[in-house]
């Protein structure tokens, strides 16, 4: 008697057992630096919406360079932040798949890039009359463009470790030196 062969139904339900199977090895390995890794940037963003509010709101913030603005914007990608990482983790509909999370962590990642830079640019620019004017609203921008370079490069130095390939390390290098001396010359200008 000839064997008997598998019903489409069968078929489709051991796919799908082991095309679950591959999504649950997938996501052990990937959970932990999606889920859990971003659990210091958002300390500092709890930081940047108490203190920022507070200063933005109590403090007088007319200055030259536009930190205000900066601020705002900051205020504004934190509570994003927030509100993008509580719904990863308890949000009502639940993330099945990484490609959702990897896409909102990427924008989110280049406009805080985008704003970070312009930070840095316009710390630079009012640094020395805004620290005499409003001298909280320069250490909380100070706060937040150093922040943001030390995440810069510890984000690069984990990059190095997990690809543990000499291109990235070497850049790496280049961008520490870099790095080191901006936060150098922004505390010696203080």
């Amino acid at each position: 008697m000839p064997p008997k062969k598998k019903s489409i139904e069968t078929l489709r339900a051991d796919q799908m057992a082991k095309d679950r199977e591959a999504d649950i090895v997938h996501l052990m390995h990937y959970v932990p630096p999606l889920i859990i890794g971003p659990f210091f940037w958002g300390l500092k963003c709890l930081i940047t919406i108490f203190f920022g509010s507070l200063i933005m709101n109590v403090a007088d913030t007319f200055c030259t360079a536009p930190l205000d603005t900066f601020m705002t914007l900051q205020l504004t990608s934190a509570y994003v932040f927030l509100f993008m990482w509580g719904w990863i983790i308890i949000g009502p509909v639940p993330c099945k798949k990484t490609k959702p999370i990897f896409i909102l962590y990427g924008i989110y990642a280049f406009t805080q890039f985008v704003f970070g830079i312009l930070g840095t640019i316009w710390y630079r620019m009012g640094r020395l009359e805004c620290s005499e004017s409003v001298p909280e609203l320069t250490q909380l921008v100070l706060f937040e463009v150093i922040a943001f370079w030390l995440s810069c490069k510890l984000s690069f130095l984990l990059k190095c470790i997990q690809l543990d390939q000499l291109l990235v390390c070497i850049l790496i290098r280049y961008c520490n030196d870099f790095v080191i001396s901006i936060t150098i010359s922004i505390f010696a200008n203080l």
